[in-house]
């Protein structure tokens, strides 16, 4: 018994799709609505202020961008966008997420933005609007004497001084030294320092130099992250790390040897 293929042709009427232009321009298409949290409007310089801005509705925002921000005077760095997306009731669901940090050494503010949404079906667009936030540094405060606290502690220390001064002079060095004892107290100081110099050779040459805590790593890297990429991929791990973010993986030995080149 043999066996074969038999092909049978099998067919379908044409459909014609007709897709209707937007009735206007928008930059998103779909109901949604936005949110947007500062952490802070007042923090000491070069300490982040954080930002987030988060907008979740019905419809795709798988090509929504949101544009960065450039500010005369202040670092601003931004993490990758987080997209959701999800079917609801038949109907497709999204929220977009992203977050910047602002650092400065003076006053500065966050300038407004706003967006466009048309619902399908609609002829109306809704604004979405990221308010406009005002941020204070504060400055470090230096105290002055008063006036008269001046004169007061000047007459202090000069009545200090002149009390040194004397009992300085009526000091009388001894006449006699026990100079039995001058030869070994030398020989014991000079064996003490060339130990002191053959054990800091040994030591590891990283031991000698500043470490640095996560914050003051934060704080010098961030003014380079627009000259190097590895600076920039460095800054993005530590600011993850500071969110809480545990899965982060930081080479401690690149990290210090990244800040020893930049400080």
């Amino acid at each position: 018994m043999g066996f074969g293929t038999q092909w049978n042709h099998i067919g379908s009427n044409t459909l014609d799709i007709e897709v209707k232009p937007q009735s206007k321009q928008s930059d998103l298409l779909g109901d949604f609505t936005l949110t947007s949290h500062l952490d802070t409007q007042e923090t000491k310089a070069n300490k982040p202020v954080n930002l987030i801005v988060t907008i979740e509705g019905k419809g795709s925002l798988e090509n929504f961008e949101y544009p960065k921000y450039e500010i005369d005077g202040v670092t601003v760095y931004s993490d990758e966008a987080k997209r959701e997306t999800s079917v609801l009731g038949g109907e497709l669901h999204s929220k977009y997420s992203k977050s910047f940090a602002f650092i400065s050494e003076e006053d500065f503010s966050i300038p407004e933005r706003s967006f466009t949404a048309l619902k399908p079906g609609e002829d109306t667009l809704k604004t979405l609007t990221v308010k406009k936030y005002d941020v204070g540094i504060k400055k470090s405060v230096k105290t002055e004497m008063p006036a008269q606290t001046q004169q007061t502690h000047s007459v202090v220390q000069s009545d200090t001084e002149q009390a040194t001064k004397e009992k300085k002079e009526l000091t009388v060095e001894p006449k006699t030294v026990q100079s039995g004892l001058s030869w070994w107290m030398l020989a014991l100081a000079f064996v003490l320092g060339g130990l002191s110099v053959e054990i800091l050779r040994y030591l590891p040459k990283g031991l000698s130099k500043k470490s640095f805590s996560d914050d003051e790593a934060l704080k010098i890297l961030y003014a380079h992250i627009s000259e190097d990429s590895a600076v920039e991929e460095m800054v993005r791990k530590l600011y993850a790390k500071k969110r809480g973010d545990k899965t982060v993986q930081i080479d401690k030995k690149a990290l210090k040897q990244m800040l020893e080149r930049l400080v």
